[in-house]
């Protein structure tokens, strides 16, 4: 049996305002957000999150999550 090496997932604080998931057409403050691997968005204090055509989990604090259906907004 040989041995193999796996590389750990970057450790991400927990902080509200951090957009832990999202899909489809979701902006903020009118900037599209694009998919980047290991990279999660952080919605701002007084910035405002749209999900237009799309989806999103907004972290409100550690364990409590915001979830947004399409056509929604909150700041």
């Amino acid at each position: 049996m040989g041995l193999t090496s796996a590389r750990a997932q970057p450790l991400i604080s927990a902080r509200a305002g951090l957009l832990q998931y999202f899909e489809g057409a979701v902006e903020i403050d009118g900037n599209q957000l694009r998919q980047d691997a290991g990279r999660f968005p952080e919605l701002e204090e007084g910035a405002r999150l749209r999900t237009k055509e799309g989806r999103a989990e907004l972290l409100l604090a550690p364990g409590v999550f915001l979830w947004l259906g399409p056509d929604s907004a909150v700041s």
